[in-house]
Formats: structure tokens, C-alpha cells, sequence
């Protein structure tokens, strides 16, 4: 059964609170990893910390924590956590569909999967006090696919930008 929805909103709420012996297992937990996989980079992420439902009316509460928070959390399974993450479809002039490829790891395992452009929401994507979810996708698809598109300016993927875009 699918429900109507009225509003989403969302805000922003500081940063996750964790105690002292937790940051240290986090942080050796990290270092570890790093080794393992050094492609991984410490960033702030947002994480929903709370969902609040009033009818068709929904609050979503955000607060900032680490990204070696997330991956902890995740793989050592103390807790649960949810990020925040903006995807977007992008068709080429030809209605090919964009995907990147992503590694994740689960368990320790690592694989690849193919996935829409987006990513995790950081503190960066909230204006006003509020989650910008357009403000994250014009990130990611700078990050992953090395357009600009506030500017117009295609940064590192020229053939790319041409497929995509260029008639």
C-alpha cells in the first residue's frame, strides 16, 4: 500500500555525539582500513538521526558525523546508522543511462556494483538550515563525473561531457 505524502522536511541538527572509547575504536578501526584500501578519504557525512512521522507530514532530522563513523558502524555492526544520499538519473542525447561504477565493502567483502550518480549529503549541501538535495547532486556529479554545471565547464572527461550533452 502506498501512502500519500504531504511535506518532507528536513533539518539540521549538529553533530552526532559518540563517546570517548568509541571515537578511539573508530579511529583504529580507520587506520586499519586506510591500509587496506587507500583510495578511502575521511569526509563529514549526514545521517538521518531521526524520523518524524505526523500524518502524511514527515520531519527528517540530520546530524553530522564521519564518514570512518559510517564505514565502523556499518562493518563492526555497533549500532545502526543511516546516511543521507542524493542520486539523479542522467540521460545521454541518445537515452543512454549514466552510471558509475562503485566499490563497497560489507563484512569485510569488497565489490563493485553499478550505480546512479550521487553520493552521501555533507554539511556542505545544507543552505538556510535546510538539505539541499540539488546542492549534493551538482557535488557528486562534479566529484564523480568532473562536470561543473553551474558553470558550464567540463573539468576532466571531455568525451564524456560530449556524449552527454553536446548534440
Amino acid at each position: 500500500m502506498i501512502n500519500e505524502i504531504n511535506t518532507v522536511k528536513f533539518i539540521y541538527k549538529d553533530e552526532l555525539a559518540i563517546n570517548k572509547l568509541t571515537k578511539t575504536k573508530i579511529q583504529d578501526y580507520w587506520e586499519k582500513i586506510k591500509k587496506e584500501k587507500d583510495f578511502l578519504s575521511e569526509s563529514n557525512i549526514l545521517i538521518v538521526s531521526k524520523l518524524i512521522k505526523n500524518n502524511n507530514d514527515y520531519l527528517i532530522e540530520l546530524k553530522k558525523t564521519t564518514f570512518s563513523n559510517y564505514m565502523y558502524v556499518k562493518n563492526k555492526k555497533e549500532g545502526d546508522i543511516k546516511s543521507l544520499f542524493s542520486g539523479a538519473y542522467i540521460l545521454t542525447k541518445d537515452q543512454y543511462l549514466v552510471a558509475v561504477m562503485n566499490r563497497y565493502y560489507e563484512n569485510e567483502l569488497e565489490f563493485e556494483t553499478l550505480n546512479l550518480v550521487g553520493g552521501m549529503a555533507d554539511a556542505n549541501d545544507i543552505v538556510n538550515g535546510q538539505y539541499s538535495s540539488q546542492k549534493c547532486l551538482e557535488r557528486e556529479i562534479k566529484e564523480e563525473l568532473g562536470f561543473d554545471i553551474n558553470n558550464n565547464k567540463k573539468q576532466y572527461m571531455p568525451e564524456l561531457w560530449k556524449l552527454i550533452f553536446e548534440k
